[in-house]
């Protein structure tokens, strides 16, 4: 059965590129054409071949280090026996629908691409099927100037349809070249474009993704998703699902790379032919940035294209308790105990001298939990104790048992049309949690006077800051005030709120002297900037309180590693994770996770959303002590990482760093997801493995010192060094005091 698949499959593949084939013989070049033409940025260009079309990229040393495929090498792969994979990360072998086509540029023209759904509880798996017929550019027919570029027009494949590409220095100065193509044909889809591979490259980035840091050789979808809820239920994790995808990466052959467009992009990453990558969107048009130079030098370029976070105020920099409202699914929420929790909380805090910066009220604005004289009970005392307080928003819309918002703020949105609408006009709403649920439509300008009052009224009650959650919830055939659908809409929504929200926000700090807000978001994505040029941090969504790689403990700095590499340098992970599906997070979990929290941009403690809150004392002295020891260490550390945050802030370079980063040419660093850099000066190893008491690192070239102990250590080696419970293993570079 498997072999008549496979045979089917390659017939059916065959069938569709054959002809194509067959139509590519090169026709002789009009006069007037030269064989290629050169495009001159700042110390880059891009030589665009014309017959057969082709791009190549080259630094200002004139080397290059990016190629298209070239046109006469296989453009379909007979060995590929499997179609499009799925966002939970599984490959459908039957029926065989389009296998990967490599290409310098091609697309599809024909039956359109369908999304299909299958509805659980929380989230939703989607998978994407395509039919279509496969076209493929040739040759340029026509070139023109544009500006500081130039403007080809390609012959296809595909009778009387061509493809403009446009070919220009980036327009914001970086040492980048932009191109852009569109295929004259509203029909097309799926436009591709393929480049060579050197079998021993590797691409990082890709934002908030997490099981490994080089992404040579895998698939990956480029689409908001709930990364957590739905990877805990079924025990597996996909490395397409992710709340913070990013549309671009970083190449070993000294080359960044940023996708422009926010409709779902397939990246192939050498995961069926080692000798090409190729990215596929699903529109008729797309637009991308090359950089060229060191991995440094291309995350200057790009983080200036897709934004780079907001500063984080100084009070925001301390510990942020959070206290999240509790999910009754059956029945109504007891009267009184949200605040007698709240008091008791703040109580402990003082008694035990646990210097907190932040409370975050998700409550706020749920009747069901806190009534309005409660709420302003708790804000005097937080203003009484000198703590800022914090409340919550969200994206997403809904009538739910989350108790975090009023159900009255779903239906005003509803019945006032500020939410997107179905192709006959009517509110679009579908269920999530056994409750209807849609979006704020951020592209209708009577929803943004409706939001900022929202905003603007959560603010003047003293709030400092907010958690902006969801935004995932975009469904494809969503129709926006704008005349987009959720095609385009679902990765930029996240990136629309986030804008009109900074600008809400910095209206607010320009009539309000001296208020220095502070937010942070769940869904997020790339772009022309993406969310990174507006929000202050990020936090990584919902992570299960487990050690697992997938969602637990060892999925957070992967994650980190990956998406501070696109701007998004401000991250914040729940200590101790937050679904609870797997029981409370025992003493040393909490312990470790609080540890590799000790650097992060957000120090932050939530809770969980059926057991009780995860504190220090919810275990025992000596957990007490460690945390404090940590927060200690923290402010220690801080100025120190204010000069880190200057940095970022200028170049883009993150204040966590992956260890390839720094080292590059240390193949022992290609894909380490067990140890990072806090900047150039500080090796941090944290502790990741339950019942471990000592940890295994591995030393760059040069002198280290391990200042748990003051020991010293050559470079290039493996070391064991001692960690017990209360220790999160450090190396200076020596001759380096940082803190």
């Amino acid at each position: 059965m498997q072999f008549f698949m496979t045979i089917v499959s390659v017939f059916f593949s065959l069938s569709m590129v054959a002809q194509p084939l067959f139509a590519m013989a090169p026709a002789p070049p009009p006069p007037s054409l030269r064989s290629q033409y050169v495009v001159s940025g700042n110390n880059v260009s891009a030589v665009v071949e014309t017959r057969p079309f082709r791009l190549l990229i080259k630094d200002g040393g004139g080397r290059t280090v990016l190629a298209s495929i070239n046109s006469n090498t296989p453009i379909f792969n007979p060995d590929c026996n499997y179609c499009e994979p799925d966002l939970m990360g599984e490959f459908w072998s039957f029926p065989p629908i389009i296998c990967d086509s490599y290409h310098p540029l091609h697309f599809e023209i024909g039956g359109p691409e369908t999304f299909d759904f299958i509805d659980l509880l929380v989230v939703e798996p989607m998978q994407v099927y395509r039919d279509a017929k496969l076209c493929f550019a040739t040759d340029v027919i026509k070139v023109s100037d544009s500006g500081n570029g130039k403007k080809f027009k390609l012959k296809t494949t595909k009778d009387n349809t061509t493809v403009d590409v446009l070919v220009e220095p980036d327009p914001s100065g970086v040492k980048a070249i932009r191109i852009s193509a569109t295929v004259n044909d509203p029909r097309a889809q799926n436009i591709s474009f393929a480049f060579t591979s050197h079998h021993n490259e590797s691409f990082y980035g890709f934002g908030g993704r997490r099981g490994t840091l080089d992404q040579k050789g895998h698939a990956l979808y480029s689409w908001t998703m709930d990364a957590m809820a739905q990877n805990a239920i079924v025990g597996k994790y996909s490395l397409s699902r992710a709340y913070g995808p990013q549309a671009l990466f970083y190449s070993s052959e000294d080359y960044g790379f940023l996708l422009e467009n926010s409709e779902l992009a397939r990246f192939y990453m050498g995961n069926d032919r080692e000798d090409a990558w190729k990215v596929n969107v699903s529109s008729n048009s797309a637009a991308f940035v090359v950089s060229a130079g060191d991995h440094k030098q291309n995350i200057e370029s790009i983080t200036a294209i897709n934004g780079r976070h907001r500063p984080i105020p100084d009070w925001a920099k301390g510990l942020i308790f959070a206290q999240r409202s509790p999910i009754t699914l059956i029945g109504d929420a007891e009267p009184g105990a949200y605040f007698r929790d709240a008091m008791a909380y703040l109580q402990k805090l003082t008694e035990l001298n646990i210097e907190t910066s932040g409370y975050l009220i998700e409550a706020w604005a749920s009747s069901a939990n806190l009534t309005k004289a409660e709420l302003d009970l708790l804000l005097a005392e937080l203003n009484r104790l000198d703590i800022k307080p914090l409340t919550y928003m969200r994206m997403m819309l809904t009538d739910d048992s989350l108790n975090t918002e009023d159900p009255e703020i779903y239906y005003q949105a509803y019945d006032n049309g500020y939410m997107p609408t179905r192709a006959d006009g009517s509110p679009y709403a579908y269920p999530v949690l056994m409750a209807p649920t849609s979006v704020t439509d951020y592209t209708n300008p009577f929803a943004l006077d409706w939001w900022e009052q929202r905003v603007t009224g959560m603010l003047d009650l003293g709030s400092g800051g907010f958690m902006f959650d969801f935004g995932e919830q975009v469904r494809p055939d969503m129709q926006f005030y704008n005349g987009e659908t959720g095609r385009s809409m679902h990765n930029r929504l996240p990136v629309l709120g986030n804008k009109e929200t900074a600008r809400i926000v910095d209206d607010y700090e320009q009539a309000h002297p001296g208020r220095d807000i502070f937010f942070f978001t769940r869904a997020n994505y790339s772009g022309r900037p993406g969310s990174a040029a507006y929000e202050n941090a990020q936090f990584l969504g919902d992570n299960t309180q487990s050690w697992d790689a997938g969602t637990g403990l060892k999925s957070v700095l992967p994650d980190i590693l990956n998406r501070s590499l696109g701007g998004a340098y401000n991250t914040t992970t729940d200590i101790g994770g937050y679904w609870d599906l797997y029981g409370v997070a025992g003493k040393e979990l909490f312990i470790r996770w609080t540890q590799l929290a000790t650097f992060g941009s957000v120090f932050r403690l939530h809770n969980s959303p059926f057991t009780p809150l995860k504190t220090p004392w919810s275990y025992d002295d000596e957990t007490v002590r460690i945390f404090k020891s940590v927060l200690a260490q923290r402010k220690k550390a801080m100025p120190y990482m204010n000069t880190l945050w200057e940095t970022a802030a200028a170049t883009g370079l993150p204040l966590w760093r992956p260890m390839w980063l720094e080292f590059p040419d240390d193949d022992r660093f290609r894909n380490e997801m067990g140890q990072f850099m806090l900047g150039d000066k500080v090796l941090v190893a944290p502790v990741l493995d339950r019942g471990k008491r000592t940890k295994s690192v591995k030393l760059p070239e040069g002198c280290w010192q391990y200042i748990n102990t003051g020991k010293v250590y050559q470079g290039g080696q493996t070391v064991i060094v001692g960690a017990p419970l209360d220790v999160l293993p450090c190396f200076f570079r020596c001759g380096e005091s940082p803190f």
